[in-house]
């Protein structure tokens, strides 16, 4: 343990507590996130190994990028993001132009038409709703906690998108905003897992969450929107799944062994065997 809580504070980037830094310098500091101790629900291996896959950002990611920070930024959405003219890079000159004009806009994120009216578009579902508008007025936006965990001593960070007093809200995008289909996303992205991880963050700064608000906004037409409160009992699964990950986390970093798939049996599922049977 002694190893572990001296390696955590080496580690630290930032000192504990609340900070009011940029997306890339939380995700450059060098606590434990929600992202990559969700690897330890695959294995260990992924997580030891995480540095070797590279990051690829897919089109729905940008999408949902440029959708928070125009719900909640909105001042800083012409400074990240710029749509790119045609140019004709088969003459001299429109190469010539696209070099230019790459440029003038290092630094920001390049869109198309198609996606920007598609993020203006499921901005307008979510300020139609007053209900969602009211939650995130006034609130602090993405403000970054780091914190020590009591038990295994592991240095951790939360990143909560909306936040003002008792109350976090969490802005998602999705293909199926529908309870059902959103229940088993929640499931698979680690969205009940983020939200005990954010309620911990907090009772680490003496602040006891009451309400974890998940919005979402569906990326396709005609971009429906939900609201959802995480009740106690995916909040304390959440937790479960928390505590299992960095208590193996820890486990792994004491013995230095970083297993990958276990052994195991392996069958044919029970749906295709009773197909056969019929």
């Amino acid at each position: 343990m002694k190893a572990i809580l001296s390696e955590a504070k080496k580690d630290m980037t930032y000192d504990y507590g609340v900070h009011d830094i940029s997306n890339a310098d939380y995700h450059n500091s060098s606590a434990i996130s929600r992202s990559s101790l969700m690897l330890m629900l695959k294995s260990a291996y992924h997580y030891k190994n995480k540095d070797m896959v590279e990051f690829k950002e897919s089109k729905s990611m940008r999408i949902g990028s440029m959708v928070h920070t125009l719900m909640m930024e909105p001042h800083l959405f012409d400074d990240e993001y710029v749509i790119q003219p045609e140019f004709n890079k088969r003459t001299k000159a429109g190469k010539e132009d696209f070099a230019l004009w790459s440029e003038t806009v290092k630094g920001k994120v390049i869109s198309t038409i198609e996606e920007m009216e598609t993020v203006r578009l499921m901005h307008s579902s979510l300020n139609g709703n007053k209900q969602i508008a009211q939650l995130f007025k006034d609130a602090d936006i993405e403000k970054s906690i780091f914190w020590q965990d009591i038990e295994t001593g592991l240095a951790l960070k939360a990143r909560p998108d909306a936040w003002k007093g008792n109350l976090v809200i969490d802005l998602k995008t999705t293909k199926d905003a529908s309870m059902r289909k959103f229940m088993y996303s929640c499931i698979d992205y680690g969205y009940f897992l983020q939200a005990a991880m954010i309620r911990e963050s907090l009772r680490s700064i003496g602040q006891e969450l009451e309400q974890y608000v998940i919005v979402c906004v569906e990326n396709t037409a005609p971009y429906a929107h939900a609201i959802y409160v995480v009740d106690e009992v995916a909040m304390d699964w959440g937790y479960n799944q928390f505590r299992y990950c960095l208590n193996k986390l820890s486990d792994c970093m004491m013995a230095g062994v970083w297993p990958s798939y276990d052994t195991q049996m392996i069958s044919v599922p029970e749906y295709l065997r009773k197909s056969e049977d019929e």
